[in-house]
């Protein structure tokens, strides 16, 4: 799977582990998801926070899975950027 697609890699190679395991991330992780458009949000959470496979994602949208992969992509892209700027403030 693309690196665009796999949020938690990205977290554990930047952020302390110490740091994921608090409240204070969790709290920013759902101020940062409920900056996304809605679609967007919603594939996340559904794929990487629910572990739902894109394929049956797709079944039961009626979504192609590039479109699926296309909005996880932005969302990941998006909250990389998000924590970058949080642990730069």
């Amino acid at each position: 799977m693309s690196d665009d697609l796999v949020f938690d890699h990205w977290l554990e190679q930047n952020l302390p582990d110490a740091l994921l395991e608090t409240q204070e991330f969790w709290d920013e992780l759902n101020r940062a998801l409920e900056q996304l458009p809605v679609e967007q949000r919603e594939v996340f959470v559904t794929h990487e926070l629910n572990d739902i496979p894109f394929r049956e994602m797709a079944e039961k949208t009626g979504l192609s899975i590039n479109t699926l992969l296309a909005r996880k992509r932005y969302a990941v892209l998006r909250l990389r950027e998000h924590f970058e700027d949080w642990l730069n403030d």
